[in-house]
């Protein structure tokens, strides 16, 4: 009998699109339903619903209303979204339901399971970035949360440091293997040549600014350090407005080798050659998960500086940097020693090494596979160390 499996997640990104391509050679028929507004469907998504592969995607008919639902759910607290996702539910009867990041997907499922309790199905959940570590802290996400992870039959997270956070909301179930969520990486990506540091010339850093995001603290670290990066380029990309606006500002004022890019601006190859070509590359949020640019700035040979509020401590030791607290002279500091280990080769490959070793694409996705096996959905999948 073939598997059904509904997929609620973001059709805008690019990381549910990868998730997704892992499993176009299986058996496996997917409906996808929208967990958030979007404007228009990531392009390599768009691929997977257009070839001719073992697989089935099948799109909600109606996804084009999201941002008016959107709009319906901030009256209705998530009512109109669960409302649509029961029906879904019941029309394709799935054997399993996958929630792909918990405040939108998660919550979407929680409300659907109210309004149709009696839908039988297997519930998979990943936690995307900060979903259990950044709003636990907050009353009402906690009670949704230990509501969502009371009906889940198995969680997945890319941080080990969420599988007991999870376990600390009463969570009972299984534990999917950790690795990246966006899937693993092609030998492509992880066979390309690693530029040596006389050949790097830019500094990268992820331009987000809001609610995580802190951009502008990482520009403002550089900008008091700027006499040091003479002869770099300082490149700022998928920049917030608020961050593009600063560094455009910072660039006028105190002429420093700055480029920018505004989120979508740049194609994912694109941003990889960047990390190709520079000497490192500078996270700084208030909360995350592993951060997938970070792992692709170290496929491509960039030494990583990140922010501690990710787990970018399980993925590298002393050939990488964790910004202990976000201030301006720790992220200072930080750079600095980053740009020291940039100088020595051995950091790079070492780095890469661990991408080929814990992230490469067919490891990952042979780790991934057993998700939607309903055999394996048990109790004792993964055991906590």
């Amino acid at each position: 009998m073939r598997t059904s499996i509904v997929v609620i997640g973001m059709f805008d990104s690019i990381h549910y699109a990868r998730w997704l391509a892992q499993f176009k050679d299986e058996d496996i028929a997917f409906f996808l339903f929208p967990s958030s507004p979007h404007r228009r469907i990531r392009p390599e998504l768009n691929d997977l619903l257009q070839v001719n592969a073992r697989a089935d995607f099948v799109l909600f008919k109606w996804h084009w209303l999201s941002l008016l639902v959107w709009f319906l759910d901030r009256l209705g607290k998530g009512y109109f979204r669960g409302l649509l996702l029961a029906r879904f539910l019941a029309r394709t009867s799935p054997n399993i339901v996958h929630a792909i990041e918990l405040q939108g997907a998660g919550y979407a499922l929680l409300e659907a399971v109210r309004h149709s309790p009696d839908l039988k199905f297997k519930v998979v959940v990943t936690n995307y970035g900060s979903d259990i570590f950044w709003f636990r802290k907050f009353p009402k996400h906690r009670q949704k949360l230990e509501g969502l992870l009371k009906i889940t039959d198995l969680y997945a997270a890319e941080c080990r440091r969420d599988l007991l956070l999870a376990r600390q909301l009463g969570y009972i179930g299984a534990f999917h293997t950790v690795n990246p969520n966006a899937g693993g990486f092609s030998d492509e990506t992880l066979s390309s040549t690693l530029l040596g540091a006389q050949q790097r010339k830019l500094i990268a850093v992820k331009g987000y600014q809001g609610w995580a995001g802190r951009g502008i603290l990482a520009l403002k670290a550089i900008l008091k350090d700027r006499v040091q990066y003479k002869g770099l380029t300082v490149v700022v990309y998928s920049a917030s407005a608020s961050t593009a606006m600063y560094a455009l500002l910072i660039r006028l004022i105190f002429k420093i080798n700055l480029k920018v890019y505004r989120k979508g601006a740049l194609s994912h190859d694109q941003v990889l050659s960047i990390f190709a070509s520079s000497l490192i590359y500078v996270g700084v949020s208030e909360t995350d998960g592993i951060s997938t640019s970070m792992l692709e700035a170290m496929s491509q040979g960039a030494i990583p500086v990140q922010s501690a509020t990710s787990c970018c401590e399980e993925w590298f030791e002393s050939t990488g940097v964790v910004i202990q607290s976000n201030d301006v002279d720790q992220i200072r500091t930080a750079i600095r020693e980053a740009l020291i280990l940039a100088k020595e080769d051995s950091n790079r490959q070492t780095n890469r090494q661990t991408l080929i070793d814990r992230a490469n694409f067919d490891r990952v996705k042979r780790d991934n596979l057993p998700i939607y096996q309903l055999r394996n959905i048990e109790k004792d999948l993964y055991r906590l160390p």
